[in-house]
């Protein structure tokens, strides 16, 4: 450390803790505080610090997996006050001899926190994994992310250290057993219940960031007169959220707002008066000719270069003069990326042989598909979440 005295470490230390009692920062500040925070604490830790926070990581998601299939972060964030081990124990039908050690386990992160000897309350963090999106997220993270993370390490050496570029020989099929792609696994083997909670996880995970449309000029991109006009296609648009946003913010705007997906999918999509939905699978020539904008939120990262320019040139040939793409999606930046960025990117090579792209690796992809680049709109800095928009060459 520098030579600052401790007196000045003092004062941090103070200015932090106070820092607790008032987080009224708006959200740029909040992001380039938690980036600093991150780096401090990086800095000054100890090398067994090191070790331990990256040796003991996967504990945290564990222990936290329990608390959620123990209804523990609900009963306690609906507490009116704090709750005894043994309160929480008969609530949650556990042993209290077991749950007394998760319990010290979770206040000690802060996922709870403890007034006194065995009494704990809700936290901040409590209350976020009570939300039952929050929840979700963290069951995908355990159920589907966990085992591709541990299978790394024997796959890639397996492989020879290669970049995986199949789809369906990636660490996601050592790690289930299986030879099929990891979605096609995921839609054989799931149950509706996993299925709809990895929706409401994809759905909660967006809700709080900034939005797309806030960003954009889409009246104006979109300006038509022709109400049976197709002016808004979702491809791959899951439930249909993006579809229900574009209506919601625009209702009066002329033409149909179209979402599509695969039918296991569609099933369970919302039913909004001026929005419809459609099985269509994106592998396959799209049925839609000549619409406004062809929307890809988060699909081209699932997937491969030559898989991408699939899914690309069967929308270009559906294109007519006036027709744009969005692809929402990162631009991963080259140099010292966001960690959140850089986590994303290895998640999809581990799980689909997908990627986060650099902007040299879009301008190559999309220049291959016969396409070209008009304009792109950033709606998130920190990851550089973009709306990129394209047009035919």
């Amino acid at each position: 450390m520098s030579s600052h005295s401790k007196f000045d470490v003092s004062t941090l230390i103070a200015e932090l803790r106070a820092l607790q009692e008032n987080t009224s920062i708006d959200e740029a500040q909040r992001q380039e505080l938690c980036a600093a925070l991150q780096e401090a604490s990086l800095a000054v830790e100890s090398p067994l610090e090191t070790v331990n926070r990256i040796g003991f990581s996967t504990l945290n998601l564990g222990v936290v997996q329990v608390g959620i299939d123990l209804g523990l972060f609900t009963i306690l964030g609906k507490s009116p006050g704090s709750m005894t081990a043994e309160e929480l124990a008969q609530a949650t039908g556990s042993q209290p001899e077991l749950l007394v050690r998760l319990l010290r386990y979770l206040s000690s992160t802060g996922a709870i926190d403890a007034v006194a000897e065995n009494k704990y309350i809700a936290s901040k963090i409590t209350k976020t994994l009570a939300e039952p999106g929050m929840a979700a997220g963290v069951d995908h993270a355990y159920g589907s992310l966990l085992p591709c993370f541990q299978a790394m390490p024997k796959f890639l050496a397996e492989t020879k250290y290669q970049l995986p570029v199949d789809n369906a020989h990636t660490a996601y099929q050592m790690a289930n057993n299986t030879d099929l792609p990891a979605f096609v696994h995921a839609m054989k083997t799931s149950s509706p219940e996993k299925l709809q909670r990895f929706g409401l996880w994809m759905q909660t995970n967006k809700a709080s960031l900034p939005q797309w449309l806030d960003t954009i000029p889409f009246e104006k991109l979109c300006a038509n007169d022709d109400p049976e006009k197709p002016i808004f296609v979702d491809v791959g648009g899951s439930i249909g959220h993006q579809s229900v946003a574009v209506k919601t913010k625009y209702p009066a705007l002329p033409g149909r707002i179209i979402y599509q997906d695969l039918p296991p999918v569609i099933a369970h999509g919302l039913q909004v008066p001026g929005v419809e939905s459609m099985v269509y699978d994106f592998f396959q020539e799209q049925p839609i000719k000549g619409a406004r904008v062809y929307y890809f939120r988060n699909i081209l990262h699932d997937y491969p270069d030559e898989k991408c320019l699939a899914i690309l040139k069967n929308t270009a040939v559906a294109m007519d003069e006036h027709s744009l793409i969005f692809i929402d999606e990162m631009i991963l930046s080259a140099f010292k990326p966001y960690y959140q960025a850089a986590e994303m990117d290895l998640m999809m090579m581990l799980a689909l042989a997908g990627a986060e792209r650099t902007d040299k690796e879009w301008e190559t992809l999309i220049d291959a598909a016969g396409l070209k680049i008009k304009e792109i709109f950033t709606y998130n800095k920190l990851v550089r979440q973009s709306i990129i928009v394209l047009v035919r060459k």
